[in-house]
């Protein structure tokens, strides 16, 4: 765990792991920062690191970190900026219902067979064939329709984090 004399220079640190894909890391870094007995005090810039810590944690469905964040969030902002620790609460229920509404229109816009080949990582010659084998095979085991299947491999995550916010 690498020491920030300042909050910002964590903040710095996590977008420039960002920037070259590494949200984990960026995740981490600004874990420590909320997590450390040395930034206890609040700071406007501590609602800036919070509300990038939630979204990081919803881009990578850490409904878990994002809840202990907001636990060390409180600790810090309870007691003299109650309206920040609002705001942070507010952007995170937003943000997953965002993701939510995302979901869902990524799972209604497949195609009317359901996932589409490409999703499934199944590679179709016939570019005219609308249900991959998979899906005709699945339609023959299952009652419940392709629409359902999709539903519940691209929504039901996102209802759960959703919940768990």
């Amino acid at each position: 765990m690498p020491y920030f004399q300042k909050a910002e220079n964590a903040l710095k640190r996590a977008e420039e792991f960002e920037v070259v894909d590494k949200p984990e890391l960026a995740l981490e870094t600004l874990h420590d920062l909320i997590t450390s007995r040395r930034h206890r005090t609040w700071g406007p810039t501590h609602e800036v690191i919070l509300i990038k810590y939630i979204d990081l944690c919803i881009k990578l469905q850490k409904g878990r970190m994002a809840r202990d964040g907001l636990h060390q969030y409180k600790t810090i902002a309870g007691q003299t900026a109650i309206s920040s620790l609002e705001t942070v609460i507010r952007h995170y229920l937003q943000a997953s219902e965002a993701r939510v509404a995302e979901a869902w229109e990524a799972s209604r816009g497949s195609t009317s067979t359901g996932v589409t080949a490409e999703a499934a990582g199944v590679d179709v010659e016939d570019l005219e064939e609308t249900e991959t084998p998979e899906s005709v095979l699945l339609s023959a085991v299952s009652e419940e329709g392709t629409q359902e299947r999709s539903d519940r491999v691209m929504l039901t995550p996102w209802l759960k984090f959703l919940w768990e916010a």
